[in-house]
């Protein structure tokens, strides 16, 4: 071709630039769109390879179309080309094999089958040359490219279309000038080529640098700060991933933390508690340390702030209970944390619950409840939440609704009353409210059973007022078959501590209509906490409205006859342990003790637990106002009580 041939082609091709710039346009904007509504579906761009070869191919199939319509003449050029060869560099195997393939699909239906199969080689050319070229410079590209990076590929970009003119000619050959024509359009599109494969390219690094934001944005929410150790919430999205697998049988948990941490942040100060984990966190110690469960393929994530999470993959409570792997594992940890930590022998408190595919109690789907309940049942080794645990677990489960139920009905709660003898005459002088708690299949509850619980569970003033409530309710009938009758309610120092307990109290009895010496409080010793001021004001509004405040176990503990001396109280209970062992010495003189003081302060003293004539004769002979237990009675239901009477006379117990 002379050069008078080539600048008459080049002249008469010029008319083509705003066509091939508009179709530069409709690919750079489709491929825009596409980044932009995947992007906002939550895909990353590493996911999006077969996205990016469909939208590059769609935008071939729409300006095929388009050139069909408006180019005249038997070459009708497009700028496939920097698609096909994006489509290979960015979207790999599948994203170049669905450009070509829609590639193909145009050309068939706006150019027929004449000469299909020498642009199928032409085409498949600049696919496998970004194919190559992706191997070169994937994925440095999604970081950001440097000018250097894209004349090559730019430069590729020319070898390939050239070299896939040159194959299709020999599959397909074509007359002289429309070679030149093909020749002199395809160097015309170069420059535009550099401009599309310039914004293809950026707008791609720019969409990759999102997903580099979002991964460091997870990192850093799923990862503990201080440790470096993957916390809580990546712990629930790799148990949520594991369910979602559809493995049966996802494995079991194991949470661990120091019984003795206090020693450890008192010894090594708070700034070392996020190194109490090193050696677990350390990958060259990691592999030995965990190597007793190693079968489980172990993952560790920060479970608190002093506390790990461990889980064993495909591993069943009852295998890891009967195997002692995870006390082996602890066993090794300790000695590493020795080495690690001088002079400190660490003590470890382990908690393993299994894991379960459809059990979701948290939002992020652990057992919180389970490891709970499994870590605070033993102060030190492995607890596993087996069977024995679980019922536990259920009856704990009972007891709360049933307080929920009372808590709603107070009449319905199952209270028994046992009597308190006077011993001058052997008249009842009052009851005592007790719990008798049965489960679902009518075994008894013990009563610390649940108060223990209530306790643990920050219910336990709840408890207390809801039993003030069921008392108070019944007291008219009381009195009305025993005037002067004065039934008694356990109340700790966390009702005590609550503002308004005693204006309360006041309002109830003043509701029923019932005096407050109907009433009486036997309050536990808690001498820390009756120092406070607003429990000083409580007892003082409760003795104004006459409330009989009753000082329980008394005898026991340093701090009694302080408490005897600091509040109005008008009864005291000696502990059952001292009428039990009331032919002691000791604790005959702790008794009378007991009673010169009370009676010096204005109270009456009442002997828990008395169950022979033996320890009632003692006691009335050390001074005794009353007496209870089950010499008399145990606690009965109210009807019952209402129909008390002492069939055992007193009379020859009289010295």
């Amino acid at each position: 071709m002379t050069s008078f041939r080539f600048v008459e082609l080049f002249q008469s091709s010029l008319g083509s630039l705003p066509l091939f710039a508009l179709q530069a346009a409709a690919a750079v904007g489709m491929l825009g769109a596409m980044l932009v509504l995947t992007r906002s579906r939550g895909h990353a761009i590493a996911h999006r390879e077969a996205y990016l070869g469909l939208i590059m191919g769609l935008a071939i199939y729409v300006i095929a179309w388009f050139v069909s319509g408006s180019m005249k003449g038997p070459i009708k050029l497009n700028l496939g080309t920097d698609l096909l060869l994006l489509s290979g560099l960015l979207g790999g195997w599948p994203g170049g094999l669905a450009c070509y393939l829609l590639n193909t699909l145009a050309r068939y239906q706006f150019s027929g089958v004449e000469r299909l199969l020498g642009s199928m080689v032409d085409t498949a050319v600049p696919v496998l040359a970004g194919l190559l070229l992706r191997r070169w410079f994937y994925p440095a590209l999604l970081a950001g490219f440097r000018w250097r990076t894209l004349l090559c590929i730019w430069l590729a970009r020319v070898v390939a279309t050239y070299l896939g003119l040159v194959l299709a000619l020999q599959i397909t050959p074509v007359a002289a000038d429309l070679v030149e024509q093909f020749v002199v359009l395809r160097l015309l599109v170069l420059p535009l080529s550099l401009g599309i494969l310039y914004l293809a390219l950026q707008m791609v690094a720019l969409d990759a640098q999102i997903d580099r934001q979002r991964t460091r944005e997870y990192y850093f929410s799923h990862t503990d700060a201080l440790t470096g150790l993957p916390n809580r919430k990546a712990l629930g999205v790799y148990l949520a991933d594991l369910r979602a697998s559809g493995v049966r049988g996802v494995g079991c948990l194991a949470v661990l933390e120091l019984s003795n941490l206090r020693d450890f942040l008192l010894r090594y100060g708070l700034q070392n508690g996020s190194r109490l984990w090193g050696r677990v966190n350390d990958i060259e110690h990691a592999m030995p340390l965990m190597r007793a469960i190693s079968r489980y393929q172990p993952r560790v994530f920060q479970y608190g702030d002093f506390s790990l999470a461990i889980v064993l993959r495909g591993a069943h409570l009852v295998d890891l209970e009967r195997s002692g792997e995870v006390e082996a594992f602890l066993q090794q940890l300790s000695q590493d944390m020795c080495a690690d930590w001088y002079s400190f022998s660490p003590v470890f408190r382990c908690a393993v619950v299994e894991l379960e595919n459809d059990y979701q109690q948290g939002e992020d789907g652990l057992p919180y409840r389970n490891i709970t309940l499994a870590l605070n049942a033993h102060d030190a080794g492995v607890a596993y939440f087996n069977d024995l645990l679980r019922r536990d677990a259920v009856l704990d489960g009972y007891i709360e609704s049933a307080l929920d139920a009372w808590l709603a009905d107070p009449a319905s709660m199952p209270l028994a009353y046992q009597p308190k003898i006077r011993l001058q005459d052997g008249l009842l002088a009052g009851g005592e409210a007790l719990l008798r708690l049965h489960d679902a299949f009518g075994q008894p509850v013990a009563a610390m059973r649940a108060i223990s619980l209530f306790r643990q569970r920050g219910r336990l003033a709840e408890f207390e007022w809801v039993s003030l409530c069921a008392v108070v309710g019944v007291l008219p009938q009381v009195l009305s078959r025993f005037p002067g009758c004065c039934m008694s309610v356990n109340v700790s120092a966390e009702s005590l501590c609550k503002a308004d307990f005693g204006l309360q109290v006041n309002m109830l009895l003043q509701q029923q209509g019932v005096p407050g010496s109907a009433l009486c409080l036997e309050v536990v010793e808690w001498s820390d906490v009756l120092q406070m001021p607003q429990v000083e004001q409580n007892m003082a509004l409760l003795a104004q409205a006459g409330v009989c405040l009753s000082l329980d176990d008394f005898g026991v503990g340093y701090s009694t006859l302080m408490l005897l001396t600091q509040f109005a109280f008008a009864e005291v209970k000696l502990e059952q342990s001292l009428i039990a062992t009331i032919d002691n010495r000791k604790s005959r003189t702790v008794i009378a003790l007991a009673v010169e003081v009370a009676h010096r302060s204005g109270a009456r003293v009442v002997a828990e637990g008395t169950e022979t004539q033996h320890e009632l004769a003692c006691v009335r002979e050390l001074g005794v106002d009353l007496a209870q237990g089950y010499l008399f009675s145990p606690a009965m239901p109210l009807a019952q009580f209402l129909h008390f009477s002492l069939r055992q006379p007193l009379a020859h117990t009289r010295a």
